[in-house]
């Protein structure tokens, strides 16, 4: 936690947009996050220029001092307290309520217009440009970060129903069947998502700002 465009926004923040391999660098553990729960595989990022391993590098210490922000147990806490009532095995729950809080954090995000603006200045960085950072990884991952940005994927995760979607095709490839969400399960999931989506965003807001204010000053 946070997602990948709160990543941008943060990143963009402190750096100012002057530094595109950095911005990028940014987002890359999130998109190889998805690589791993999607094919189960690794795939290394690390080496493609320094600029983008010091943007891997900054991601790490954003996740560090958002985690530590007392929002974010409120952010997932109820929302899988919820999701158990509702009849998500509590492993399931956990890693739903994980995954949601950072999609729903960068639904908030697009409430504004920095945001938006960091979004499409990546956006046209990886579709015009096609980084040298991105063409040196295999298809499938390039694939990942090129559909993101093609499909304006942030703008689809406002529909609970696609949020949904997208955590049950993530944890379906866990090992344990109790970290699953059944196709049954992915309506009650988007009732839920859709009761917690402005709690969540607000706390996640919240904390978004105080990072950036902490990391502007080291």
């Amino acid at each position: 936690m946070p997602n990948i465009l709160a990543h941008t926004h943060i990143t963009t923040s402190v750096f100012s947009g002057r530094e595109h391999g950095i911005v990028l660098g940014s987002t890359l553990p999130d998109f190889a996050g998805i690589h791993k729960a999607l094919y189960g595989e690794n795939v290394p990022i690390r080496g493609l220029s320094d600029e983008v391993d010091q943007g891997i590098d900054f991601h790490h210490t954003t996740d560090s001092f958002f985690g530590a922000q007392p929002e974010v147990p409120e952010m997932t806490g109820p929302l899988r307290f919820d999701l158990e009532d509702a009849g998500l095995e509590a492993r399931a729950a956990r890693a739903s309520a994980t995954i949601a809080a950072d999609i729903l954090l960068d639904v908030a995000l697009l409430e504004f217009d920095g945001p938006r603006q960091d979004f499409s200045r990546v956006r046209d960085l990886v579709m015009t440009e096609q980084t040298e950072a991105l063409m040196h990884q295999d298809k499938r991952f390039r694939e990942i970060v090129t559909a993101y940005f093609a499909y304006n994927r942030p703008y689809a995760y406002q529909n609970p129903r696609t949020v949904a979607e997208i955590i049950a095709r993530r944890l379906a490839t866990r090992r344990d069947p109790r970290e699953t969400v059944l196709p049954e399960q992915q309506g009650v999931l988007a009732d839920v998502l859709s009761a917690y989506a402005e709690r969540i965003g607000g706390l996640g807001l919240s904390a978004t700002a105080v990072t950036i204010e902490y990391l502007n000053d080291i």
